[in-house]
């Protein structure tokens, strides 16, 4: 258990510093990665083709993805430091394949905290850059260019740690760590408010509104007679608050809260939002001097360049030529101003570098762990690792509308090493946590292995937990003994 117990604090580790210490990521992504495959060794894994058919949704796009980059760097459409792509990819794929993710403490006592904990990192962080160095927008440690800094990519990475601190407020088992949780919701979203991100924004909301969905589609999928127990409600006793009344307060309070953070940073959203449509109008009028213009213009070029070359794209270093051609060809005025090298949007980056085939993966890099994370999260397997799998997955979805985030190594190695650990530990041949959390407290159904009894929720190997009716019938045998 030594082991795990080290890999699982590096993540944690890992998470805690995301934003917060400059230069930590990378070495600590690399142990993570690392010591799950030294957990190869270890531990008896079922066979390569079980596991790549069981975590498919990652597998496939990660070995496309390095495929891509290897065709495209032998055949000198990308450049030799794009090995690094390829690295990282074997490196999650190593992750992925582990076995080591499934064991150890639950999400709860090391990750999500961790997250929590991050976000605050992230909050002083961005509070110090805005206040006392006076930079307009708090970009961290990810430095500044003469064209742009890391604002985007520090204010999705704030947001991601956000949607796992909502995740620890809304379901942790105990009181304290559900009120971290809260502090680290207000704290990320405050640090992404602070750098101005509306991309960060739009990918929380849709993160936020998939976990209702499903969780609305959970509790009419139940049968009448299962209990709908929330983690970290108690029973409360005849004549108090019912768990009905819990489950409201808490909605409230969490309503209250967003609308407070949001209603206080909309000075410094509200009005980039407000800016979308004038700037638009000039990106029509021939004005490519704005954000949202250099966007539109990215854009277009991206997609002319899909339909230039639909098969095999322009490569992954080839968007500077590409736009040169249509500026020579007069596809894109000769008067047009383009700052960037790239389409600030990881699908049509994967349409111009790549073609059709690119686009497809990027399309399942993000979206098939979504999907394969809903169905593991309403099938109750693993429901705590299917949520962050989940809220990670559609957070990036909704991120990458707006920025390339698999350019800059922060971002990537977080979603391949975030979303490799998280598919293989919902797994369905994953065990189940060790010590008391091993019971499905979450939704009131049996855990994936267990032999359920009729009343209550069960414990892998066949044991149950006698609740309601079953606590009440065998009260009733004591009693008829006891009057015998």
């Amino acid at each position: 258990m030594s082991l795990v117990n080290a890999t699982h604090g590096l993540l944690a580790v890992y998470l805690l510093t995301l934003l917060a210490i400059p230069r930590a990521q990378t070495p600590l992504a690399a142990a993570v990665c690392l010591l799950c495959l030294l957990a190869g060794y270890r531990y008896r894994l079922a066979p390569l083709g079980q596991r790549l058919c069981q975590h498919w949704a990652m597998a496939v796009p990660l070995l496309a993805y390095a495929s891509l980059y290897v065709l495209h760097i032998l055949s000198g459409r990308a450049g030799a430091r794009d090995w690094d792509q390829v690295l990282i990819c074997l490196l999650s794929a190593g992750v992925l394949l582990s076995s080591l993710p499934a064991r150890g403490p639950d999400p709860y006592r090391w990750l999500l905290p961790a997250a929590a904990l991050g976000g605050v990192g992230a909050l002083l962080v961005a509070c110090w850059q805005y206040l006392w160095l006076d930079i307009p927008r708090p970009y961290g440690h990810l430095g500044a260019g003469p064209l742009g800094t890391g604002a985007i990519k520090f204010s999705d990475l704030s947001a991601l740690l956000a949607v796992f601190a909502l995740q620890l407020m809304l379901r942790a088992p105990l009181p304290r760590q559900r009120l971290l949780g809260g502090v680290g919701v207000a704290a990320g979203l405050g640090a992404t408010i602070l750098s101005q991100g509306r991309g960060a924004l739009l990918g929380v909301a849709f993160a936020v509104t998939v976990y209702a969905l499903l969780v609305w589609l959970k509790r009419r999928t139940m049968p009448a007679g299962e209990p709908q127990k929330l983690v970290g409600e108690t029973r409360k006793p005849a004549g108090g608050r019912g768990p009905g009344h819990v489950r409201l307060l808490k909605w409230l309070v969490v309503v209250l809260c967003g609308a407070a953070v949001l209603a206080g940073g909309t000075r410094f959203v509200g009005s980039r939002f407000a800016e979308i449509g004038p700037q638009m109008a000039r990106f029509h009028a021939g004005d490519y001097d704005s954000e949202v213009s250099q966007r539109l213009a990215l854009w277009s070029i991206a997609l002319r360049a899909g339909r230039h070359a639909p098969l095999t794209g322009v490569g992954f270093a080839g968007f500077e030529a590409e736009t040169q051609r249509q500026r020579d060809s007069g596809e894109l005025p000769r008067q047009a101003i383009v700052y960037y090298a790239g389409p600030h949007n990881e699908y049509l980056a994967g349409l111009a570098s790549a073609g059709i085939p690119g686009l497809l993966v990027i399309v399942l890099f993000f979206w098939a762990p979504l999907v394969v994370g809903c169905r593991r999260f309403l099938r109750n397997q693993r429901p705590d690792e299917s949520l962050m799998l989940v809220l990670l997955s559609a957070s990036y979805a909704v991120f990458t509308l707006t920025d390339s985030l698999l350019d800059r190594q922060i971002t990537l190695l977080a979603y391949m090493l975030l979303a490799s650990w998280l598919l293989s530990a919902s797994g369905s041949g994953a065990p189940a946590a060790s010590g008391p959390e091993q019971v499905s407290w979450a939704e009131g159904v049996p855990l994936p292995g267990s032999a359920p009894l009729s009343g209550g929720p069960s414990l892998p190997g066949g044991a149950s937990l006698p609740v309601g009716g079953a606590l009440r019938g065998a009260r009733a045998a004591r009693a008829g003994m006891v009057g015998s």
